[in-house]
């Protein structure tokens, strides 16, 4: 019901630029150290995430891979 779904698409880098200024417009804009930190997080995994995606399956197994890592080390 109105949902645009384009498989093995791309985002656009209009569209990945926008979201990358946004996250560091909120990362100069805030002064406090928490949400600073929140924002510099999601900007960087976004960038990875985005990054592993054009490899295709295998860096998002790979990430799957590390998680399940650092949940079996106490």
């Amino acid at each position: 019901m109105g949902v645009d779904v384009r498989s093995n698409v791309g985002v656009s880098t209009k569209l990945w630029k926008k979201l990358r200024d946004t996250c560091e417009l909120n990362i100069n804009r805030t002064a406090n150290f928490d949400k600073k930190s929140a924002w510099t997080m999601a900007g960087a995994y976004l960038a990875f995430g985005y990054i592993l995606s054009l490899r295709g399956p295998e860096g998002f197994l790979m990430e799957i891979n590390l998680l399940e890592e650092k949940k079996k080390t106490p």
